[in-house]
């Protein structure tokens, strides 16, 4: 029997291929745009998950300590990463599509403000 790894996947490496296509050069707008949604993602999760941790019912069973508080957010914020970086929930995926779609209609847009402060010579402060 094979032993399950335990090492974290790098996050460049965890997007399956072909469907975000190639991972953007670090420190471009694309890439600032996919860790923004990836970060989004991961908070999403972690509020899911931690109200799924959340006991319905109080039971004396179950003690509640600080180091068990402490180890249960440690994991909760563990796997919402894991499952962000991994691709598979894909919220982050929507939202980057729906971005590349915005600004792609607003560069389209002759009239936005972006498009004429660009004839203008001006840039956006």
């Amino acid at each position: 029997m094979q032993p399950v790894s335990t090492t974290r996947i790098h996050p460049a490496a965890a997007t399956p291929p072909g469907i975000d296509g190639p991972m953007p050069k670090p420190g471009t707008e694309e890439a600032k745009v996919r860790d923004m949604t990836q970060q989004f993602e991961a908070m999403f999760l972690r509020q899911i998950l931690n109200d799924a941790q959340k006991p319905v019912i109080k039971s004396s069973l179950t003690p509640q300590s600080s180091s068990r508080g402490i180890y249960q957010d440690m994991m909760v914020n563990s796997l919402a990463d894991t499952i962000s970086h991994s691709g598979s929930f894909g919220l982050a995926r929507t939202l980057e599509a729906q971005f590349r779609q915005s600004e792609a209609a607003r560069a389209k847009k002759p009239d936005s403000p972006a498009a004429s402060q660009e004839s203008c010579g001006t840039t956006p402060t």
